[in-house]
């Protein structure tokens, strides 16, 4: 019984190492994760300070007042609304080729007075 027990024992030890491995490697692939997305966002929020830095330079050097130069940001949205445009560009479903008919009610087996 004695060699039972730690055969048990040595197969309960060897099964704790591997859950923890098995949770490391998960914590790991979570954090990767999570930190690929912090980057993607701290990109995207650099490049849209980067466009408002260059409009606002842009603007400033063609006049010499501060008033912002509403073509340039006409030009800007209009390129946005073009990238948008694209991205969204997925196709719609398809419209049924017949009209759905609704059932007509049938009438009430039973009426109340």
């Amino acid at each position: 019984q004695i060699a039972a027990f730690e055969r048990c024992r040595a197969k309960r030890d060897e099964n704790r190492k591997l859950r923890r491995e098995e949770d490391e490697a998960a914590a790991a692939e979570a954090k990767a994760a999570l930190e690929k997305k912090v980057v993607k966002k701290a990109v995207k929020i650099k490049k849209k300070q980067v466009v408002r830095q260059a409009v606002l330079d842009d603007v400033s050097e063609e006049s010499d007042d501060s008033d912002i130069d509403i073509q340039a940001v006409k030009q800007i949205i209009k390129a946005k609304k073009k990238k948008r445009a694209k991205r969204q560009a997925s196709p719609s479903p398809e419209p049924y080729d017949e009209p759905y008919d609704e059932p007509a009610p049938a009438a009430p087996s039973v009426y109340f007075v």
